[in-house]
């Protein structure tokens, strides 16, 4: 597992910090390989955030890591 990072967002709960881990998950893991992402707080404003967590960068969806479902085949199951 690489070392973790923290992300703030803005979202409608206020400001939220996401924890992302590369490789975050167990080998035995279906999602192994894939980053770990956790919610790990919200704040009412930005300025407590990054009070709380100064190293976090403010990230948004079109330029934080995200897990992709790219590698899986496009037939299904068999269900």
């Amino acid at each position: 597992m690489s070392e973790p990072y923290y992300e703030i967002w803005a979202d409608e709960y206020g400001y939220t910090v996401k924890r992302f881990t590369q490789n975050g998950y167990e080998r035995s893991s279906v999602l192994y390989g894939q980053t770990k992402i956790e919610f790990v707080n919200t704040f009412e404003t930005a300025e407590e955030a990054q009070a709380a967590y100064p190293d976090a960068n403010f990230g948004n969806k079109y330029i934080s890591e995200q897990n992709s479902f790219d590698h899986l085949p496009d037939e299904g199951d068999g269900w």
